[in-house]
Order: C-alpha cells, then sequence, then structure tokens
C-alpha cells in the first residue's frame, strides 16, 4: 500500500487470476463508515481518492470471500 496526501493505491496480485470482487470501507476514527465501494475488481491496481476526508486517523478494510484485513492510516495533508 502506498500513500500520499490524498490518495492510497491498492496493489494485488492473486496468485492465479480471479473475477472476485473485493469491498474496501474505510471508517474514521470513532468507528463511522464514511465510505464504501463494492464490487472492486481484486486484479491490478485499485486507486482511493481520500482528498474529501480531513486529517485524522481512518481504518481501511478490505473484505474478499468473507476474510477481512484492516490498515490504519493517517491523513495529514
Amino acid at each position: 500500500m502506498s500513500l500520499t496526501a490524498e490518495q492510497i493505491q491498492f496493489k494485488s496480485t492473486p496468485v492465479k487470476p480471479t473475477n472476485d470482487k473485493i469491498t474496501i470501507s474505510i471508517f474514521d476514527n470513532t468507528g463511522r463508515l464514511v465510505s464504501k465501494n463494492t464490487g472492486v475488481n481484486v486484479n491490478g491496481i485499485y486507486t482511493l481518492d481520500l482528498s474529501n476526508q480531513a486529517n485524522g486517523i481512518y481504518f481501511i478494510q478490505l473484505t474478499l470471500n468473507g476474510k477481512t484485513v484492516s490498515k490504519k492510516v493517517s491523513i495529514n495533508k
């Protein structure tokens, strides 16, 4: 995962090509859902635009096939 002040890029390289879709959810530090993108293609690079979010701590949650990974990010513009 790479970061800039306004975007995050996810690069997925599955072992074998797949048509599975991922759900990307963003929560603020109070646990409020601020954004949700469903049906994201799991193959390749996906850029998430965070330019409309205020400075602070956020949690990005990636869900695929019932499995979830969460990462904490800090936005400082």
